[in-house]
């Protein structure tokens, strides 16, 4: 339990002592797939990026890797964290109100209006799915925006994101907010990727989604959600994805976090992208490469 200001977090899954998915090393992993040999790097127009395998109980192994401890803004990839706040603050049948100041958030996607009402296990749909902006504002003011950010802040420091800040709820360029943008490294999105499975496994699941069809409190239709992730959409790829989040401002260029299942199901490959020009290009390169470059 710990605290910030007035509010209170409780992690109900105490997080293990830090175990980043840098570590332990290759040889502990069980079934470590093998690299083959010659294989030469894909080439990415992404700053960063990371990738590593998973076996089923979790230990990891670096599959590729670039400026991954470098500090980079993250835009969108944000909203994992400020979803996992909420999970901790809200209940899914409070309710979130919009108000005027929320709605004027900038490059947001969720047609909503100032009054509106969603239950909050509704609203978190559009914050991950279409990122809405907006989304994230109501649930900031709920609790107060500076708290809200702070307790971001906290969360990040309880798991070990020791290269993360959170400068906002939305993952925007920092802006009125002031000062530097939200950013973390390759290394902590892939560690704060890997605590969401292990305890909110239910964002990844929110993710995997291509559509959902939003209610507010009275049960009435308002709009149809659509996944920022166009990988979700790809019939032609065949691998199966357990969830993503994207990412995109002016400043932190193009962000991707994905998670996808391993060849032979044994396990996941959890890949992040940061700073690229071309996020699914990427992305798509660095997962084939993966199951291609190795003996699964």
């Amino acid at each position: 339990i710990w605290t910030v200001g007035a509010a209170v977090l409780f992690f109900i899954k105490k997080p293990a002592p830090p175990a980043h998915l840098k570590y332990p090393a290759e040889e502990n992993v069980k079934t470590a797939p093998r690299l083959k040999p010659g294989m030469a790097r894909p080439e990415l127009t992404a700053r960063s990026a990371l990738s590593v395998f998973a076996d089923g109980v979790g230990r990891p192994q670096t599959l590729f890797e670039k400026n991954s401890r470098e500090r980079l803004p993250i835009a969108s990839v944000a909203k994992l964290m400020t979803t996992l706040v909420v999970l901790e603050i809200f209940s899914p049948e409070d309710t979130v109100t919009f108000s005027k100041t929320a709605i004027t958030e900038k490059e947001s996607f969720g047609e909503f209006a100032a009054g509106e009402s969603f239950s909050a296990g509704e609203l978190i749909h559009s914050l991950l799915m279409e990122s809405s902006n907006d989304a994230a504002a109501a649930f900031a003011e709920a609790v107060g925006r500076e708290k809200f950010v702070g307790i971001m802040n906290a969360a990040a420091g309880k798991i070990g994101l020791n290269n993360t800040w959170f400068s906002n709820p939305t993952g925007l360029d920092a802006g009125d907010d002031g000062g530097e943008p939200s950013h973390a490294t390759a290394e902590d999105v892939l560690e704060m990727a890997r605590y969401i499975k292990e305890n909110r496994p239910e964002i990844f699941s929110i993710l995997a989604a291509a559509e959902y069809d939003l209610r507010d409190t009275g049960g009435r239709f308002h709009h149809k959600i659509k996944n920022t992730d166009e990988l979700l959409s790809r019939r032609d790829w065949g691998i199966k994805i357990i969830g993503g989040k994207t990412g995109e401002t002016p400043v932190a260029r193009q962000a991707l976090l994905l998670i996808v299942e391993s060849p032979r199901g044994s396990g996941y490959i959890a890949s992040v992208i940061l700073k690229s020009e071309d996020r699914f290009g990427d992305m798509k390169t660095l997962v084939d490469w993966d199951y291609n470059s190795y003996v699964w």
